[in-house]
């Protein structure tokens, strides 16, 4: 609730009212739903999973009704279905580590790789192998049958003074991880890549400016049908793409700075999105052009008062053009490719519940202070108008 006081006329009261409730005076609460991860059944495309602030949700009627499965996972970043077992989810949770499901979310334990810094996962399509890298430490991989994780890619291994492994991508038989590394006077941005399983790497340094500076690597993603074809967002620098399984990298200048993640269509490999801090950029010629797939969502958001970043992306695998953006307020779907967005029914947004004018009488012609108040209902917060 905010109570503000202003002068009124009696007949204007119903206009200043009208003016108030428009949405660019309407800001998102400081403890909005946000979503750092979304990702979709593989053979049940209506049941959904959202990684939030206030926990993991699920949906089994396509986001029109959720429920709150595990409050304890709060700052999920990442989360991922095992395609080989569907019923077995696995949550990157900040600093805390990694944790998996078994039984479709409901229940959460601890598989380790608890540091300071938040590690990023990957899961093979094929297989459901799962790797994580470790900023300070490296790649490793999850060995199911013996229930821990084994290195197979060190940074000690890395030239310079120092270096980080960022992000992994995998789909067998290729392996493709991000790193960074230097001296105090030069750095590198560089990915490296495997097609034996690890035995063996070959590693291409990416034209990063200012050449200088260590830039990280947010994001790495593979060509279903032929993983020597790859895409790599570097957030401060834009994207990149390789054709030759990271021998050489071009950049694409269609797109600018602040990518978040590359997400590719399984059913149609061209067909590539770029989210970002401001939305999300179609492609559909494989990254040589892209076009805008937000403008509706970045509206409502904006009008909200909320960031137009999208921090989670999935695609229906079942009808690609159904895709799912998390945001700093919750969860929307497109059913079209990103013409038109909707919130599903995992979105904080405000419901005018009361206004009450007080003093309720002035006489006729006078001027004479008011205190307007609008209360607005909310699941978890109370938005507030100014």
């Amino acid at each position: 609730m905010s109570i503000q006081r202003i002068r009124l006329a009696p007949i204007l009261i119903t206009v200043v009212a009208a003016v108030l409730l428009q949405p660019e005076n309407i800001r998102a609460s400081d403890s909005a739903l946000s979503v750092g991860a979304v990702a979709v059944h593989p053979t049940d495309p209506l049941t959904i999973y959202a990684g939030t602030t206030a926990g993991l949700y699920k949906t089994t009627d396509g986001g029109k009704q959720w429920t709150l499965n595990a409050p304890e996972l709060q700052g999920v970043h990442t989360l991922l279905i095992d395609p080989t077992t569907p019923s077995t989810l696995v949550a990157a949770v900040g600093p805390r580590g990694i944790f998996r499901s078994i039984d479709g979310g409901s229940t959460w334990t601890s598989i380790g790789v608890s540091y300071w810094w938040a590690p990023s996962l990957a899961m093979d399509p094929h297989t459901g192998a799962l790797y994580a890298t470790v900023q300070e430490f490296g790649m490793l991989k999850w060995d199911s049958n013996q229930e821990q994780w084994i290195g197979i890619f060190g940074v000690q291994w890395l030239p310079g003074d120092y270096a980080w492994t960022y992000c992994v991508a995998v789909q067998t038989p290729a392996i493709y991880v991000g790193v960074f590394y230097g001296t105090w006077d030069v750095a590198a941005t560089a990915v490296y890549a495997s097609f034996d399983g690890g035995m063996s790497w070959n590693s291409t340094e990416l034209n990063t400016y200012p050449p200088t500076d260590p830039v990280p690597v947010d994001a790495i993603a593979l060509d279903p049908g032929n993983p020597r074809t790859a895409y790599v967002s570097v957030g401060a620098d834009g994207l990149f793409k390789s054709a030759d399984g990271g021998s050489t990298w071009s950049r694409s200048n269609s797109l600018g700075s602040g990518l978040r993640n590359i997400v590719i269509d399984a059913n149609r490999p061209n067909t590539v999105y770029a989210v970002y801090t401001s939305g999300v950029a179609k492609s559909d010629d494989g990254g040589s052009s892209w076009t805008s797939a937000h403008a509706s969502l970045t509206e409502t958001l904006l009008a909200l008062g909320a960031s137009p970043a999208v921090t989670g992306f999935a695609i229906d695998p079942q009808t690609p053009e159904t895709l799912y953006a998390g945001t700093a307020i919750g969860v929307f779907k497109t059913t079209d490719g990103g013409s038109r967005w909707a919130p599903t029914g995992l979105v904080q947004h405000a419901t005018l519940a009361t206004l009450s004018i007080a003093s309720s009488s002035v006489i006729s012609g006078d001027v004479a202070m008011a205190t307007v108040t609008l209360a607005a209902t909310h699941e978890r917060c109370l938005d507030r108008v100014e």
